[in-house]
């Protein structure tokens, strides 16, 4: 059966895929979709195309802002005016943030993601770091949030607690690696129902 995705999840992955420059897997990965569902999405309503549009508009408002900048700045250095001088002020001021932007590279590199895991350990490192991605992500876009993505990070936060409480904790090699007797108590308590005689 076809599973029905809503229009908002759809509107998202578009958006990332063609404002945000986003690459399809990590898409679907974000939004828990299938890649092939997202590449179906992309194909019949044209992302490639409405993306090369995008970027291209872009370079035309940063010509266009640079023009209206160098224009702004001549009048201000002919008049003098003081307006006229704030407004140039604060446009350099706000151009200077716009470069100096710490905004998130959602760009996809091959390797991505990819690490060997042999251990239960390393999986949950692993998990902790996708969480962390997932979060910074949203907090970075909270037009993006959403109760499915909350709760998404709920269910993995309390997977990762869960790992941390049955992943028995690791011993040196030089430890004995027996159950003490404390432990071989409890499993007889808790497990077997076998009760110690007073």
């Amino acid at each position: 059966m076809t599973r029905v995705h809503s229009w908002e999840v759809r509107d998202r992955a578009e958006t990332f895929y063609v404002t945000e420059g986003m690459c399809i897997p990590r898409i679907a990965a974000l939004l828990g979709v299938s890649v092939s569902v997202v590449t179906k999405w992309s194909s019949a309503s044209k992302w490639a195309e409405l993306r090369r549009e995008y970027r291209h508009s872009l370079a035309e408002i940063r010509r266009n802002t640079t023009r209206l900048r160098q224009r702004l700045v001549e009048k201000a250095l002919e008049s003098l005016d003081p307006h006229l001088v704030n407004a140039v002020a604060r446009m350099e001021t706000t151009a200077a943030r716009e470069r100096a932007g710490d905004a998130p590279s959602f760009a996809c590199t091959p390797e991505e993601g990819k690490r060997d895991i042999e251990t239960p350990a390393q999986a949950a490192e692993a998990l902790r770091d996708a969480v962390e991605r997932k979060l910074n992500i949203l907090l970075a876009q909270p037009d993006a949030v959403s109760l499915k993505a909350v709760k998404e990070l709920i269910a993995a936060i309390r997977l990762l607690e869960s790992m941390k409480t049955v992943r028995p904790a690791e011993t040196p090699a030089s430890e004995s690696s027996g159950l003490s007797s404390d432990t071989a108590d409890e499993i007889r308590r808790k497990i077997l129902g076998l009760r110690e005689e007073g």
